[in-house]
């Protein structure tokens, strides 16, 4: 009975050996880096790349934003999971105010505008990264495979006290 049982683990080891996928999952894991940490990182990598010169003083979270914005990337909200569409990604879900432009006092008329608040990428303290890790039986490396990133804002009474953060939005890969 033990030959057959060691057989079979044999058999088994040659089977998974030459299968096609040499990966083998090992872990599921959430990181959070802070945006002035990656901002950090894009101007290191822009020293180093003279053709990226203009790249220098952008950080990661507006990178993020404007490949959303020329649609490069998808972004969705990440409590409704609904496609952000591209043009409002700096507005979205912002609060809008109305605003009293001009008032005419001899018809007493005021002409007022609707003004939508903008995300600024300062705003964005912290960005998730959801990825999958595998070890490679072949190379004998660890890999990452990211699945999502979303950006997080803090978030601020209206007197300025913080009271914690909210996913701003979410781009699955």
């Amino acid at each position: 009975m033990k030959k057959n049982i060691i057989v079979v683990i044999v058999i088994m080891i040659s089977f998974n050996a030459f299968s096609q996928s040499s990966h083998i999952f090992l872990h599921q894991d959430t990181t959070v880096l802070h945006a002035i940490e990656c901002k950090w990182l894009v101007r290191l990598l822009s020293k180093n790349d003279s053709t990226k010169s203009l790249e220098k003083e952008k950080s990661v979270p507006l990178i993020i934003l404007e490949s959303v914005e020329n649609g490069k990337l998808k972004a969705t909200d990440p409590i409704t999971n609904k496609i952000i569409p591209a043009k409002e990604i700096f507005t979205w879900q912002m609060p809008k105010d109305t605003v009293e432009i001009t008032h005419d006092l001899i018809e007493n008329l005021s002409k007022s505008k609707i003004i939508q608040q903008r995300v600024h990428p300062d705003d964005i303290s912290q960005i998730r990264v959801f990825h999958d890790w595998f070890f490679d039986i072949s190379t004998g490396k660890i890999q990452s495979n990211i699945k999502w990133v979303e950006l997080i804002v803090d978030v601020y009474t209206s007197t300025g006290m913080f009271i914690g953060i909210r996913p701003f939005c979410r781009i699955n890969y």
